[in-house]
């Protein structure tokens, strides 16, 4: 297997997909996008990265609101987003979800986790004997013809940002694929592909919005879990490593961005799948081409499906876990964050150790049971509806401080200090529960 081809794939998903205005398609916060649209030209001072992925300069809340009012009404804008809907309408919409619905996401998510834990094993038996970049477009092919019925349907406004996902999520898969050929054990890289838990809410915060406490909590029990999941048992690290230490990057990235399209797009998972699978299957279908020096041996790969598990990894793979989880998944996403969704999602190892319990007769030891745990845990950290505690400890927590302000005013500059504190705690409030 040639490798460059696939370095060449990667970097041209990375540049094309920052290539694309993000302003458009990062569904910023209205208080985030009027502070961008009130600073002068010359005064809004990016790093280069951040300014590749589109993220403004971060402001405080507080700051960013101030700034909205004062320019309300010296110039009214009616924030729009690119489909015209109103952006602060999106976000209302986001948040009147009943717990029904938010229990019923949940569950799906954590069966797409479920057959996201079958696909490393199902990559390794396709890559015994078709080159990854073979496999992948046969993969790919099956998927898109699954989904392209909705391609008809798409909106015009939706084009855009959907091939941006594409070429994120197209990332994440070639990654995935030469890391696995390329020295890195199915767990490793099971492992690795979780870190997008953490990718997402690195996002949100680079993004101006805000991020609960809850959600650092579940992020990192959730890191730890996969890790006493998976890499007590795993071998020396390898290239293979390095390759699919990029997957969360591409991946949390295209989770990260589907949130934001699916809030103005409400309804149209299947186009917005469709559109991804259009630009992984030409992603795919270039590293092909690339890495063989032109298509590949037909009749090579003819002989390679003829084995039955060869032929039922190929199916496996591209109708349910590249189709379907992927049109669950982005429809799951104009109801639960981001954030969320990686979360659940770093429940794949457990499904894929009972999988392999099952199906293969290997053991489970006790990092199974203490990572499966962790990870459990992170689920309900995530999934846990603080608002209900906020209100019962209200009471107590203000006659705590009442007594810790009292204490503090009767000592020499305790007023001082008090009032400072006191200010930094109204900025910074809203990222405690």
């Amino acid at each position: 297997m040639r490798s460059s081809g696939g370095i060449v794939v990667t970097f041209s998903c990375v540049g094309m997909a920052m290539a694309f205005n993000p302003s458009t398609s990062l569904g910023l916060r209205p208080w985030a996008k009027s502070a961008m649209q009130l600073r002068p030209a010359g005064s809004l001072h990016q790093s280069k990265v951040a300014h590749a992925i589109g993220f403004p300069k971060r402001i405080s809340r507080a700051s960013a609101l101030r700034m909205q009012q004062q320019s309300s009404t010296e110039a009214p804008v009616l924030e729009k987003s690119e489909t015209g809907d109103d952006v602060g309408e999106s976000f209302e919409r986001s948040s009147s979800v009943d717990q029904g619905t938010l229990q019923r996401t949940r569950l799906i998510l954590l069966m797409v986790a479920a057959l996201y834990g079958t696909n490393f094993g199902s990559i390794k038996i396709m890559q015994e004997a078709l080159d990854p970049s073979v496999a992948a477009i046969l993969r790919f092919t099956l998927a898109l013809a699954a989904l392209s019925p909705f391609l008809k349907s798409v909106p015009k406004d939706m084009i855009k940002p959907g091939v941006e996902i594409g070429l994120w999520v197209a990332m994440g898969y070639v990654v995935q694929g030469i890391g696995l050929n390329t020295g890195a054990d199915a767990s490793t890289a099971a492992f690795l592909c979780s870190l997008a838990v953490v990718i997402c809410p690195l996002l949100d915060l680079f993004a101006g919005e805000t991020v609960k406490a809850k959600s650092w909590v579940a992020a990192a029990l959730a890191v730890f879990g996969v890790g006493v999941l998976e890499i007590g048992g795993a071998s020396q690290p390898s290239i293979g490593d390095l390759w699919a230490l990029a997957q969360p990057i591409g991946f949390g990235m295209g989770f990260w961005k589907i949130e934001k399209v699916m809030r103005n797009f409400p309804g149209k998972g299947p186009q917005l799948t469709a559109i991804q699978l259009v630009v992984v299957w030409l992603t795919g279908l270039i590293w092909a081409l690339v890495d063989n020096g032109g298509l590949p041996d037909m009749a090579t790969v003819s002989q390679s499906l003829s084995q039955m598990p060869v032929a039922a990894s190929v199916v496996w793979t591209g109708l349910i876990t590249t189709a379907l989880t992927v049109l669950l998944q982005t429809t799951s996403l104009g109801v639960l964050s981001s954030t969320e969704t990686t979360v659940l999602y770093s429940t794949e190892p457990i499904w894929g150790a009972a999988f392999a319990h099952a199906v293969l007769g290997e053991s489970i030891g006790m990092n199974t049971w203490v990572g499966g745990s962790l990870i459990i845990s992170a689920c309900l950290c995530s999934s846990v509806d603080t608002s209900s505690l906020k209100e019962k400890t209200k009471g107590f927590n203000d006659r705590l401080i009442q007594i810790i302000a009292g204490s503090m005013c009767a000592l020499p500059g305790g007023a001082a200090a008090w009032a400072a504190i006191e200010k930094s705690f109204e900025d910074n409030v809203d990222n405690v529960m």
